[in-house]
């Protein structure tokens, strides 16, 4: 930061000091800050600033490990990221940590801390996009296990948040559809697939799940749009078997699955998300 002062100040006190030589008072000058002998000084009594200092990493951390430590979990309800908490809602959020139980071997210390940076993850089927992200290799402790852990951490108005799955999102709901629609053979499903070839086109609502009967370590699939084959969603982490819920912009969309990669000795079963 520049240090000069204005061209304009050093013209006033160039013409300020050029007048009172020119009335012989150089010798009495007053002090610069006093603009004339009339002048009444007064004497400032200001009070410390309220305004809260920019909050650190280290800073977010003594709270996140202060609320495990005592088992409050209002810091941490507080510390969910914005656009989570409203996409699953406040309510679903603060019930996540109903059951939290105090830790006092619960501990954080920093390896290194990358960033800012955009950050992108899927929560529930909806992809989100973060800006001002850090990301904070820590090494953790809870409940005496020890474990290293990436934390991304975004800041928002000099404060930082987290990122947390708080259940099922509040906003989302099954769009009503007839049965015989999404189900046409009365299966309970909406399409179950076999074998790693693309499957036939059916049809999706909103929000749906699909469960991997299988024991596959990989199992992983493209979901393409039936119209333009153009991708709707990745799916991944069903490697030994699990459940996905899927969660749609559009309220019905006719998709195939294509690319499967693993997924042996098992059935992909497209079903209501209950």
């Amino acid at each position: 930061m520049s240090t000069k002062l204005p061209f304009l100040a050093v013209t006033s006190l160039i013409v300020l000091l050029g007048s009172a030589c020119a009335d012989g008072a150089s010798d009495d000058l007053p002090p610069f800050e006093q603009a004339s002998p009339t002048t009444t000084t007064t004497t400032s009594t200001s009070s410390p600033s309220t305004t809260a200092a920019p909050e650190t990493i280290d800073d977010f951390l003594d709270g996140y490990i202060g609320a495990l430590n005592t088992g409050n979990p209002v810091f941490l309800i507080q510390r969910i990221h914005p656009q989570l908490r409203d996409y699953y809602g406040r309510e679903t959020c603060r019930a996540t940590y109903n059951e939290i139980v105090a830790d006092d071997t619960a501990k954080v210390s920093i390896r290194s801390v990358s960033g800012p940076d955009t950050w992108t993850d899927v929560f529930d089927g909806t992809e989100f996009t973060f800006s001002d992200v850090y990301t904070v290799d820590t090494e953790f402790i809870d409940f005496g296990w020890p474990r290293r852990q990436d934390l991304q951490l975004a800041l928002i108005d000099d404060r930082f948040y987290f990122f947390e799955d708080c259940g099922d999102p509040a906003q989302q709901t099954p769009t009503p559809i007839p049965v015989e629609q999404l189900d046409p053979d009365g299966d309970g499903f909406y399409y179950v697939h076999q074998g790693p070839g693309d499957s036939e086109d059916f049809q999706v609502p909103t929000m749906f799940r699909i469960t991997y009967t299988g024991s596959a370590s990989a199992c992983g699939f493209q979901l393409l749009d039936a119209a333009t084959g153009e991708e709707v969603r990745y799916v991944a982490g069903l490697d030994g078997g699990g459940i996905k819920r899927i969660v749609l912009s559009e309220p019905l969309s006719t998709v195939y699955i294509s690319d499967v990669l693993g997924c042996q000795g098992g059935v992909l079963q497209v079903g209501p998300n209950p």
